[in-house]
């Protein structure tokens, strides 16, 4: 789900058993026909689940809205868990940054 102001999205949706672990991922990757090759440029934020098969993608955004104008541009994205019924247990939570997107 993604909400800007009163506008909300989902974006995608997984259904798992109760009690199954899986592993959510926010990726950060050059918007697709991007002129700023530079990585200054805008990104798309792509959120998906990491299973036997590898990366599923979930869902993805553009990331020029998690940004604001009234802040005089980008300052900062936050990430948060949300579960729809029943209980969401959150036994970890990692992050892992580079200024070069290759290195990830």
């Amino acid at each position: 789900v993604v909400q800007i102001g009163e506008i909300r999205s989902v974006l995608g949706e997984l259904a798992v058993d109760a009690g199954t672990d899986i592993a959510l991922q926010l990726r950060m990757e050059p918007a697709p026909g991007s002129v700023f090759s530079n990585g200054l440029g805008p990104d798309r934020l792509v959120a998906g689940m990491i299973g036997v098969e590898g990366f599923v993608e979930l869902g993805h955004l553009d990331g020029r809205y998690i940004s604001t104008e009234l802040a005089g541009g980008f300052t900062g994205r936050m990430i948060g868990f949300f579960c729809r019924h029943g209980t969401l247990e959150v036994r970890s939570f990692g992050h892992v940054g580079a200024d070069d997107s290759d290195a990830l």
